[in-house]
């Protein structure tokens, strides 16, 4: 059975989120459709943490011990994060309600299949999940204000119905945290907030500019006209980047090449291109292997200066280097 469960769960995955909110089902008495609950919709985070499902025993409603188990685990995530502004959502689910003509139609083929479920049993049922999940976080320490909770009924399967184990996974409640980003916070402790910083892995230490960004670790290598060779200046500039990226592993590289507006799209675009390779090439031979590096070409459609001008086009001749 776990095997079976881990297989349809993974496959699952991919649109387990799609529902936060809003999306209540309820009457709007109980749960308030409130501006919370559009910030989940919305809202920043630092982090949003979708845990295992929680099963429950279909035939007596109860827990299932590795689910039981499984809430200490939920409780270790959430301590990480405590400090931090959290909100806890809770969704019962339950199997799917078939109307009388799908009990008829498959109860011919599949004489096993048909549940006892009605859509006031469903939700009633979905809504005890939630509940007695929401009563154990409390009881671990969760504080009340944190949790929202709500019923699916049987509107999102996450398992096969066409058997019975599928069908019996689909009882459960599925709990999600949300860790609020703290716009006021410096997370790589540059001196630039995390809301104002472009570059918000930059290294302690390193001189940043207004938007948070290394002087050191975010060059411009420019290029002659209609060039895409590196100019001897360029390597020396260069060095730096390598040298980090040798004591920094987990650091990768983006190369953004650009052209002046000489020349038709197409001749600027292969050109762009071309400068972003090169510089690839460049860092691939002094030892940075490929996969820490992606080339993006922009052609001449992001000028930092005035085309207009000798100087203007200067400038945008360029390849952006930004690690990160």
């Amino acid at each position: 059975m776990k095997k079976l469960a881990s297989l349809l769960f993974t496959s699952a995955l991919c649109f387990a989120g799609v529902y936060d909110y809003p999306y209540l089902i309820n009457s709007k008495e109980k749960y308030q459709d409130s501006v919370i609950n559009k910030e989940l919709m919305y809202g920043e985070f630092q982090a949003i943490i979708r845990f295992k499902p929680i099963y429950f025993n279909p035939s007596t409603n109860n827990i299932t011990k590795d689910s039981q188990d499984y809430l200490d685990e939920i409780i270790k995530t959430y301590k990480k994060y405590e400090k931090k502004t959290t909100i806890v959502t809770i969704i019962g689910h339950t199997d799917v309600v078939q109307t009388k003509t799908e009990k008829v139609n498959q109860s011919w083929w599949y004489p096993t299949y048909p549940n006892d479920l009605t859509q006031e049993s469903s939700e009633k049922i979905a809504l005890s999940y939630a509940t007695y999940t929401q009563n154990e976080l409390l009881n671990k320490g969760i504080p009340k204000n944190n949790i929202l909770i709500e019923q699916r009924a049987g509107l999102d399967n996450l398992y096969t119905t066409e058997t019975k184990e599928g069908r019996d996974l689909n009882y459960r409640a599925m709990v999600t945290l949300y860790v609020k980003k703290d716009l006021d916070a410096d997370s790589d402790g540059d001196g630039v907030i995390d809301s104002k910083d472009k570059c918000p892995m930059t290294p302690k230490g390193h001189k940043v500019n207004s938007e948070g960004c290394s002087t050191i670790l975010n060059l411009t290598i420019n290029y002659d006209v209609a060039s895409y060779n590196i100019t001897k200046d360029s390597n020396n500039r260069l060095k730096t980047v390598v040298d980090f990226m040798k004591k920094n592993k987990k650091f990768k590289v983006v190369l953004y090449g650009h052209t002046s507006n000489e020349g038709s799209n197409l001749k600027n675009q292969i050109l762009s291109e071309k400068r972003a390779l090169s510089i690839r090439k460049y860092l691939i031979n002094q030892g940075i292997i490929s996969s820490r590096i992606a080339t993006y070409g922009k052609s001449s459609s992001e000028p930092v200066a005035l085309n207009e001008t000798k100087e203007g086009r200067e400038k945008n001749r360029r390849v952006e280097v930004q690690l990160y």
